[in-house]
Order: structure tokens, then sequence, then C-alpha cells
């Protein structure tokens, strides 16, 4: 009988595992436990630099609670991890004395942005800044969306994708951009559909260089 009442406890309160405390957790941790990314282009025609592969069930966890469950202490994490990615393409660049390479995160919604009380996106693109300050500048009105989009994941198809991200964001400002490298920022890439939308309108604006980087793939 016991059993039986237990059955329908689980059944009506479902037993939850208790969520990791991320505070705790370094970019270290992440190279030394998850799955890297094993691609180095993965869009079309802009250059990706991203350390893990989305595949990793800890990095699908630690994205998920970034992303959904407030753990934006994962924001400087994912940011040092990318910064060990990048820092050889960044210190080239400035080896030549270029401008500052400006860093643009993926704009999100403003419906999800009010749901989850921040752009992760942007988080992360600040905390990447702030690690190369010499050689960085934050961007934040880069790029503008201008079309509430469906989400990447409830598409069918890569030509679904494609077509729902068309025309859904802005340049507002031409010469914030005009002749200048550009760094786009996303949490995780895809098929690549929407940093490729945004990496043609930047460069139709006068971007000299586009390349990106996510945290995984």
């Amino acid at each position: 009988m016991l059993s039986f009442f237990l059955k329908i406890l689980e059944f009506v309160f479902p037993h939850r595992s208790p969520r990791r405390d991320w505070r705790t957790v370094t970019a270290d941790d992440l190279w030394g436990t998850a799955a890297q990314s094993t691609k180095d282009n993965v869009t079309q025609s802009t250059k990706a630099f991203v350390p893990f592969s989305y595949a990793d069930p800890l990095i699908r966890e630690a994205l998920h609670d970034f992303k959904y469950n407030g753990a934006t202490t994962l924001s400087r994490v994912f940011a040092t991890a990318i910064a060990d990615t990048i820092r050889e393409d960044v210190a080239e660049r400035h080896v030549f004395g270029e401008e500052k390479i400006l860093v643009i995160p993926v704009p999100a919604t403003i419906r999800r942005v009010i749901e989850r009380g921040y752009n992760q996106t942007e988080l992360i693109a600040r905390d990447l800044v702030s690690l190369f300050r010499e050689h960085m500048e934050y961007c934040e009105d880069g790029v503008t969306r201008v079309k509430e989009t469906m989400h990447q994941t409830r598409t069918v198809s890569k030509k679904d994708r494609y077509t729902n991200m068309h025309n859904a964001f802005s340049v507002p400002v031409a010469e914030r951009v005009r002749g200048r490298d550009v760094l786009l920022l996303d949490d995780v890439i895809t098929t690549g559909a929407t940093i490729l939308e945004i990496a043609n309108l930047l460069t139709a604006h006068g971007a000299r260089r586009v390349f990106s980087c996510a945290v995984a793939h």
C-alpha cells in the first residue's frame, strides 16, 4: 500500500534533480570535462570560433540554466572560454595596428528579454570585451532586431531557419560599423542562419570584416 501511495506522489510531484551550483564552475572545468567543437567554419561565409559542442550534456545543461534559470555567473565562464579560442586571432590583428574590434551581441526579441530579465549574449559580450580591453570595443547599438521571429529550435528545416531570420535585423547607424572589424557573438550556433543574416547586413553597411563566436555549436 505504501509503495502505491509513493507512486501516486511521484506522479503528482515528479522528482527533479537539484540544479547544479554553477557559481564554483570555471572555464578550465569546462575545458577539462566538456566535448570541444570540431568545426572551424559553421557558417557559409564568416569564420566562427566555437569552443564547445552542444551535443555535450554538461554544455547543454549550463546553457539552459544560463538562459532560463538565472545562472548569470556563467557569463564570465563562457566569455573566458571564448577568449581562449580567439586569443591568437585577436593578437594577430593587434600586431598590425588595426582599430579595436567591435563586439556586437546577437539581439534578442523584446519578449525574450522581458521573460528572462536579460539578453544572455549581451552579458557574455560585455565580459568578453572586459578581457580584451585594449583590443575590443562593445557596440550596444550596432545591430537591432526589427522583427519578432519564431525561436530557431521550432523551425523544421534549414531553409525555414534562413526564412525565419530574413529581414529580422537592422543596422541603425551605418557609420558605427563602416570600415571596422566586427565580432558577432551568440550563445549557440546551429545552422548559422542568424549569424549569416547579420553578417551580410553588416557587410552591406560597410563593415570591413565580420567574424563570429559562440559558446557551442
